[in-house]
């Protein structure tokens, strides 16, 4: 019989079972709001044109900022961007 290992417990191997179960509930709880958010927004469409010209936008732009963390790279949206999304909630 295969053994499968809990896909949280593999980005943080640290967690005890206890931990690794709030670690779960607390990122199903995340999902569904985001999840809701995007709903909400999807069913207005002059938010949902909003979004998607933002996304847009970032996607052609060059307003991304490279942030070195640990050795990897990541784009970071620019603060007016942020708080253009979060006009739309």
């Amino acid at each position: 019989m295969e053994r499968h290992t809990h896909p949280l417990a593999e980005l943080c191997p640290t967690l005890t079972p206890e931990e690794l179960e709030e670690a779960e509930e607390n990122l199903r709880q995340y999902v569904e709001l985001a999840l809701g958010i995007f709903e909400r927004i999807r069913q207005d469409p002059i938010s949902y044109r909003r979004l998607t010209r933002m996304i847009d936008r970032e996607r052609t732009a060059d307003t991304t900022q490279n942030v070195d963390v640990e050795g990897k790279k990541f784009d970071s949206p620019p603060e007016s961007l942020l708080s253009e999304y979060a006009k739309l909630l």
